[in-house]
């Protein structure tokens, strides 16, 4: 092993090019990656026309139900698009398959989810098998 000189090495620092916004890795197909972010952008779009509704009082309660039914909406779409985003890293936590029955856990319900807003494709990188599964008793 030859001992190196500390001084006589140059720092890299003046080769490296600060990035201004964010990079993360792409873990898709590059055909894939356009049906992500144009979902994500139209979600967007219709967080801004959700954003922009009057909040209603309700007779019995604080919100009318039309507002709740927005405010609803309204954080489906942001979750919608953090599935989206960790879909874009490789990282789904969205399965194609949902069970039924009394075996069902969270994971579940955000499957069920997924499939009724019709993301199964996008978030599971174009899968479309979101067959209910039956519990095995009930099998």
């Amino acid at each position: 092993m030859t001992p190196v000189n500390a001084a006589a090495v140059k720092p890299m620092s003046d080769k490296l090019q600060p990035l201004s916004g964010m990079a993360f890795r792409i873990a898709v197909p590059f055909d894939q990656v356009d049906a992500l972010l144009e979902q994500m952008e139209s979600n967007d779009e219709r967080i801004d026309q959700v954003l922009a509704e009057p909040a209603k009082a309700g007779f019995m309660s604080d919100y009318d139900e039309s507002t709740e039914a927005l405010q609803r909406e309204l954080f489906g779409l942001m979750a919608a698009n953090y599935l989206l985003f960790r879909a874009l890293q490789g990282r789904s936590i969205a399965a194609g398959a949902v069970r039924t029955g009394e075996k069902r856990t969270q994971q579940d319900l955000l499957n069920a989810w997924v499939k009724s807003s019709g993301l199964t494709p996008l978030v599971n990188g174009n899968a479309t098998d979101s067959t209910p599964v039956a519990d095995e008793e009930e099998a």
